[in-house]
Formats: C-alpha cells, sequence, structure tokens
C-alpha cells in the first residue's frame, strides 16, 4: 500500500502558509501513517509548479527540507500549464503519470526486496528465468494492468 500527495496551491496565497507548509505536511504524514497504524507507509508526493499566489516558490524551498522516512517527492517542474496557469494540460498530466508510475513501480520493488531479503529469501531481480522475477512482475504490473483494463 501508497498513498499519493498531490499538493494543491492554497499554501501559496498567504505567506503563513507558506512559511508553516514543511511542518504541517510533516504533521499531517505521521498523523496518516498514526491513524492507520502503519508507520512505514510510503508515500510519493508531487512538488507543484503553480498556485494563485505568489509563495509558490517558498512552498517548492520547503519540499527538500520534509525528510521524513519512505517518502518519495517527484517534481512536475518543466510540465506544461494550462492558459489559467493553474491546472496541467492533458499532455502533461500523462507525463506526470509516466512520472508517479516509475516512483511507484521504483519504490515498490525496492520494499518489496527488502521485505524477500527479510524473511530470508535471495532474489536475483535480474535472473529472467527465476521465480523471483514473475513474482516482482506479477505484484509490481498486475495492479497497473488491472486499472487499464477498468478504464482509469
Amino acid at each position: 500500500m501508497q498513498t499519493l500527495w498531490y499538493q494543491g496551491e492554497r499554501g501559496t496565497s498567504h505567506i503563513q502558509d507558506a512559511e508553516v507548509y514543511q511542518r504541517n505536511m510533516e504533521k499531517l504524514i505521521e498523523d496518516v501513517r498514526e491513524d492507520l497504524g502503519l508507520p512505514s507507509l510510503p508515500i510519493i508526493m508531487v512538488a507543484i509548479i503553480s498556485g494563485d499566489g505568489k509563495y509558490v516558490e517558498k512552498v517548492r524551498e520547503a519540499r527538500p527540507g520534509i525528510n521524513l522516512p519512505n517518502m518519495v517527492c517527484v517534481d512536475a517542474k518543466g510540465l506544461h500549464l494550462k492558459e489559467d496557469h493553474l491546472q496541467l494540460t492533458t499532455e502533461s498530466q500523462v507525463k506526470l503519470g509516466h512520472i508517479l508510475a516509475d516512483a511507484y513501480l521504483k519504490d515498490s520493488a525496492s520494499s518489496l526486496l527488502a521485505l524477500l531479503k527479510i524473511k530470508g529469501i535471495d532474489c536475483p531481480v535480474f535472473d529472467l528465468s527465476g521465480f523471483c522475477t514473475v513474482l516482482l512482475i506479477s505484484l509490481l504490473f498486475l495492479p497497473l494492468l488491472f486499472l487499464l483494463i477498468a478504464g482509469f
């Protein structure tokens, strides 16, 4: 199980919100993990590139300071915005989807390999004839295949 956090632009409007963004984000992640009883729940966060206020860069600067375990941040910088300068274009949404999928697969594979190692199972990932490779492919790609078939 993983969580995706796509940060909104609200914190970019007022300096007070931008200044406490980092601590609020850390607290949110800690609270979600505690409430779910999953202290090492992996989080994938998208760093914003737009906002309705003048403190977008201040919020973006807080992102690298969020130093929590099992948290990955992908950056939307460089993706194109619609004319409203807030929403990503369709093409950019698709690109971001690929970036998020890569982050998910990389993190999932690392987590699964760590779990197998803890259980004493040696899993040579690049041994294409091995059971572990089939297991990894099944666990990582079948959920994505289901989403594609379901039309998401």
